[in-house]
């Protein structure tokens, strides 16, 4: 999105965002996001144990079974006795995720470097990855040190180090590396030449965004297709995505694709399935969404907990909805944030806490949800939080408006119109109500339907304000019908009529206000 394309600020765009700033820099109610190594950790890499011990193998037994007290005992009696890598490698595992003993990114590191000592392919990409993901901005030797492991694993032909080479290279490291295409793609066809699916697929996405040069999306989709027979789900997905859009969809070729990636456990290819069967087989969806959910994936828990919440062809069970938002949150989604914060701010299946909700709120605004934008910007401006900060409300209207929000629109133009001082702008809250108005947000047609009727920066006209009237009545704003019927008895009887004809003509159009 172009500068161009955000609302002005009237209230001066630097002072608000400024003041937005201070508040992320300053607030106590943030919570950081979960660890970028979460998300790879999720499970053991596949393959990653080939001739397990008698020990090791009883471990994996127990952690199959998440007996993990019982896994950590064997691991460390491997690895102390035995100096078994796999014992390493696992416990480093169970260390980074907190299986069996505390979270300790720092200690699954140093499981990790022993075992990659001894060339355990495994634990030499994690300790790469894990070096890379954690990284603070800036630290370049850390980075580097992370990529050399990668290397080392990747000569070893294993094509999972060779992608995350490629992924490195292609998103750079924020103040420690930056984006270089021609190793990213050369690492992908490295990957690629050994086997490894998903870099086909790597490569096709830079083709088809233009990374590489002009965009290419037939050679894109010849990638895509190459990394699916292959078996790679990520492209799976993507061509069941490409199937949905373009001028002519097609939902069954979609489908296809999609029940091709579920039926190799992609998470996200049983979350999109059960998107595009929510209409035709809702209870079908829902049990896609829960088995995605059940693969952590964050998109698919809150669809599970929205399933739960609403009642939608299952019985009501605000417990397991709040669980699933739960889990989502801490994967730091914005909408399972989100509506965890609505749990905690009316005591959903949770106890009511006005706290903790303002925090998931302010976080997943943060991410860039804009309801949650709007939500915190009506907490600043109720005095909800502490007392009332019309320029913090502003702020956060601000962020929601500049993403089309047609509430946070109105809320601004609200701010705009009726504040005192350097915030008062009415023109800016005619344009920010016409922008919500367009979208049919019914209290913007009032809004604009009052500012028209007195004369608010622009000239007064009693049948664009009657006209308004009408639409945010029609679209359920109650305080419109009187109003309505005031501008009435103000109009001739065939104005009146012009007026209505006009209107049922086209209800969702704003009248012209000159």
């Amino acid at each position: 999105m172009f500068a161009s394309d955000f609302p002005r600020c009237y209230c001066s765009p630097k002072r608000c965002l400024r003041y937005l700033a201070l508040l992320f820099l300053f607030s106590p109610l943030l919570v950081p996001l979960p660890s970028a190594a979460q998300d790879w950790l999720a499970a053991p890499l596949a393959g990653a144990i080939q001739n397990p011990s008698g020990k090791v193998e009883k471990a994996q037994v127990f952690i199959a079974s998440e007996r993990y007290d019982l896994a950590i005992q064997l691991l460390r009696d491997a690895v102390e006795n035995d100096r078994d890598p796999d014992a390493q490698y696992l416990l480093g595992w169970c260390q980074a995720n907190g299986k069996g003993v505390p979270r300790s990114l720092l200690q699954a590191e140093q499981s990790f470097f022993g075992a990659a000592q001894r060339k355990h392919f495994a634990a030499m990409y994690s300790l790469g990855r894990l070096r890379i993901d954690t990284a603070q901005p800036g630290s370049t030797k850390r980075v580097e040190s992370g990529i050399e492991t990668l290397k080392d694993a990747a000569e070893l032909g294993m094509g999972a180090a060779m992608r995350r080479l490629g992924q490195v290279y292609r998103a750079g490291v924020p103040g420690a590396l930056e984006p270089d295409l021609a190793e990213a793609q050369a690492w992908f066809q490295k990957a690629g030449s050994v086997g490894d699916a998903e870099s086909f697929y790597y490569e096709g996405e830079m083709l088809e965004s233009g990374q590489l040069g002009k965009s290419d999306p037939v050679q894109a989709l010849a990638l895509f297709n190459k990394a699916a027979v292959n078996g790679s789900t990520s492209a799976m997905v993507k061509l069941g995505m490409l199937a949905q859009s373009g001028s002519k969809p097609d939902p069954e070729t979609a489908l296809r694709w999609f029940e091709k990636a579920a039926a190799l456990h992609s998470p996200e290819g049983h979350h999109r399935m059960g998107k595009l069967l929510q209409a035709s087989d809702p209870r079908k969806a829902i049990e896609q969404f829960r088995l995605a959910a059940q693969g952590g994936y964050a998109p698919a828990l809150v669809d599970y907990g929205i399933a739960h919440e609403e009642g939608l062809e299952t019985a009501k069970d605000i417990a397991s909805a709040v669980k699933a938002y739960q889990e989502a949150a801490e994967k730091g989604d914005p909408i399972g944030l989100y509506r965890l914060a609505i749990c905690y701010d009316q005591g959903l299946g949770i106890a009511k806490n006005n706290a903790k909700a303002t925090e998931c709120f302010q976080t997943s605004g943060g991410a860039g949800y804009a309801e949650a934008q709007f939500r915190m910007g009506k907490r600043y401006a109720s005095g909800e939080i502490s007392i009332k900060d019309p320029i913090a409300a502003a702020a956060w209207f601000q962020l929601g408006a500049a993403q089309g929000h047609a509430p946070s629109q109105c809320a601004l133009g609200e701010i705009y119109e009726t504040a005192t001082g350097a915030l008062q702008n009415p023109a800016a809250a005619l344009e920010l109500y016409q922008k919500a108005g367009e979208q049919g947000y019914a209290e913007a047609w009032f809004r604009l339907g009052r500012m028209v009727e007195t004369g608010q920066s622009t000239a007064v006209n009693l049948e664009a304000a009657y006209q308004l009237y009408l639409g945010a009545s029609e679209k359920g704003f109650s305080e419109a019908k009187p109003m309505a019927e005031s501008v009435a008895r103000r109009l001739t009887p065939a104005a009146v009529k012009a007026v209505e004809k006009s209107f049922k003509a086209s209800p969702d159009q704003l009248p012209k206000l000159r």
